[in-house]
């Protein structure tokens, strides 16, 4: 399969661009899943945060979907994939200093309570229709072009 095209995530008048994957160490295993977003204009720079498997920390790996991890101890899950994580990821990696001129590289499961405390709650399956048309609880889709357009908070 080929490489993606990373998608555009705009912030105010800054645009970033982001990839997910599923990524293995040496021999196969130690299963992880990242985020790698960086700012339009950068070269050689940006945030990438991993999640990597272990004890109470599930990845993708035929259990979960691609892009899905889950902490064990409280069922605390993320989808990788939604445009209001990346969001969130990117914010609170800003608010702990990155500057978005640099290269870095973050433990995700040590995010993993300051992301889930600004991330708007995933439409439940099981509400009613107005409910999940609802768009203050709804992240906005990929416009046509491939670009997400997520306000602050979404």
């Amino acid at each position: 399969m080929g490489r993606r095209k990373p998608l555009v995530l705009r912030v105010g008048p800054d645009t970033y661009y982001r990839t997910s994957g599923h990524a293995h160490g040496p021999g196969g295993k130690q299963c992880r899943e990242y985020v790698r977003i960086a700012r339009d204009g950068s070269r050689g720079t940006g945030l990438t945060v991993s999640f990597q498997a272990g004890p109470g920390r599930l990845v993708a790996d035929g259990l979960l979907h691609i892009g899905g991890v889950i902490r064990g101890e409280d069922d605390a899950y993320l989808n990788l994939h939604r445009p209001a994580v990346v969001r969130a990821l990117l914010d609170v990696a800003i608010r702990r200093g990155w500057d978005t001129a640099t290269e870095l590289h973050l433990d995700g499961w040590l995010l993993l309570d300051d992301v889930l405390a600004v991330l708007p709650p995933e439409p439940d399956a099981t509400a009613s229709e107005a409910d999940a048309n609802a768009t203050d609880k709804v992240p906005p889709e990929p416009d046509a072009d491939g670009t997400d357009k997520v306000p602050p908070g979404a």
